[in-house]
């Protein structure tokens, strides 16, 4: 079995290019012919995908194994080039494109040096923070090819200004782009159906987002913390307004309720800064403990259902609310303050029968 003569691999007969690193095999190097009775045999196919073959007495090298076979080498600086890639990592050089569908878990983790990335269309998924902290990383076209994209995929890409998502994904996994600081705009497209939980969560920057009403769950902290986020609109196809989903987005001056909403979990919007007034319809059957806390601006409140079920109260800490209308009654701010205070009371109670020492 002859050697390539650019990696020194071995190279199984009747192949055209080494399987470790594709240098082209000369036909007087590795002609596949063997000679019985002076009869030609035609060379076997080419087997690319094959790992080289080891006799059963004789332990695989280095160059054999699995590892090596499915990451080649940059030919530039030697970095490891993972599945999927059409540039190397480490010094942006082209590399020639991998058969393999998929780019693997963490393949680009930490990479600080990509700025910018071009998945072929030979692509159907991305694994879990396959792109996680590339700090430089700031434009990402995701070709519709791509089916999935893992969780944290491009988690704390702090300069990524543009993304084109594939219009044939339909789920955003937890944690996709949280802490994408310059994102500004993202368009989800409508074939996705669920944002799963802190998806967006952090992303300082962002301004604008439209959800299709193709999406019908929206996670836990979805949008938490996008503290640029002045408007959202959530489409009538989603029923629940899960826990924090919107928590600490200070800019946020403008909500719309839709009708298809149940229910409001704890903080779902708590710490809303600039939210001055809401309008929660007739369709809310529950509004939990402390939905609203601490927007300090919050001076109007009107719940539609007057049988709207509150645990607690969810207006804690919004100090300027001056009027809370629940169904045909309406309450003036010393009302609401009392609230305020019976609720600060009981939380008091409660957490000092849990302080309280046992004997």
């Amino acid at each position: 079995m002859p050697k390539c003569k650019v990696c020194g691999s071995r190279v199984p007969d009747g192949i055209s290019e080494c399987p470790m690193c594709g240098a082209k095999i000369s036909n007087s190097q590795n002609t596949g012919v063997q000679e019985t009775n002076s009869t030609p045999v035609k060379p076997k196919p080419a087997q690319t995908q094959e790992p080289v073959p080891v006799a059963p007495s004789q332990k695989p090298s280095a160059a054999s194994s699995t590892t090596r076979h499915t990451q080649a080498k940059c030919k530039v600086c030697g970095s490891r080039i993972p599945d999927g890639a059409s540039a190397c990592p480490m010094c942006g050089a082209k590399v020639k494109a991998s058969a393999s569908k998929e780019i693997s878990w963490s393949s680009f983790f930490n990479c600080e040096k990509i700025e910018e990335i071009d998945i072929p269309k030979s692509i159907t998924k991305i694994g879990n923070r396959a792109f996680m902290n590339c700090d430089s990383l700031k434009k990402i076209i995701i070709p519709d090819s791509v089916l999935e994209i893992g969780g944290e995929a491009f988690s704390g890409c702090e300069d990524i200004q543009q993304i084109e998502l594939s219009q044939s994904i339909t789920k955003l996994f937890w944690g996709i782009f949280e802490y994408c600081d310059e994102l500004r705009e993202l368009i989800i497209p409508n074939s996705v159906t669920e944002i799963d939980s802190k998806a967006l969560h952090g992303c300082s920057m962002l301004e604008r987002i439209k959800i299709p009403d193709t999406v019908n769950k929206i996670g836990f902290g979805a949008f938490s913390e996008c503290i640029s986020l002045k408007m959202i609109d959530i489409p009538s196809s989603v029923s629940i307004l899960e826990g924090c989903t919107f928590s600490g987005c200070k800019e946020l001056n403008k909500v719309e309720i839709p009708d298809s909403i149940y229910s409001i979990k704890s903080y779902a919007f708590c710490w809303c800064k600039n939210l001055k007034s809401i309008i929660i319809p007739d369709s809310v059957k529950e509004i939990q403990e402390k939905a609203f806390d601490n927007c300090e601006n919050l001076r109007t409140v009107i719940i539609l259902n007057q049988d709207c079920a509150m645990p607690d109260f969810p207006f804690t800490n919004c100090i300027n609310l001056q009027e809370l209308k629940i169904g045909n009654k309406t309450y003036d701010s010393k009302q609401i303050k009392k609230m305020q205070s019976k609720y600060k009371r009981k939380v008091f109670i409660e957490n000092l029968k849990w302080n309280l020492p046992t004997w």
